[in-house]
């Protein structure tokens, strides 16, 4: 069965552009959009590194799973990490996918967070290691 638009109401704040900033100082647009079928929110990202390294971009799509109501995360970085992870939808102003990431270091328990935080669109990424969670890219973004 594919999934329409209206089944993914609780992503339609996320649709357009956004300025985004890393903790570490890149910059990076996002676009979220709904693919042509309606079944996926594809978010693509193009980062612009403060020292110089260039830029790198990711694509990753998010698909609300019928009949059980599972959104899906599967993203797929430029250096070649792929993530699978799953969320049962928002909490409150927080929607956290949990899964796997694959790496060239392995794989590894992650997850992938969006918060609304005072009209900011927060993305943060987090391992699991050494017994916690530890945050890998912490981003915050305004409408562009």
């Amino acid at each position: 069965m594919v999934a329409s638009a209206q089944a993914f109401p609780e992503y339609g704040s996320m649709i357009g552009s956004w300025n985004c900033t890393s903790a570490v100082g890149s910059s990076i647009v996002y676009r979220f959009s709904m693919t042509d079928d309606g079944g996926w929110l594809a978010l693509r990202s193009v980062w612009n590194n403060p020292n110089g390294s260039g830029s790198s971009g990711f694509f990753q799509n998010y698909f609300r799973r019928e009949p059980d109501g599972t959104g899906v995360a599967m993203s797929y970085g430029s250096n070649g990490w792929t993530f699978q992870g799953r969320s049962r939808s928002w909490a409150g102003s927080t929607l956290t996918f949990t899964g796997v990431q694959q790496t060239g270091r392995g794989d590894y328990r992650a997850r992938e967070t969006f918060t609304w935080i005072a009209g900011k669109l927060q993305h943060r990424w987090e391992e699991l290691y050494n017994g916690g969670w530890h945050t890998t890219s912490d981003t915050t973004c305004v409408r562009g």
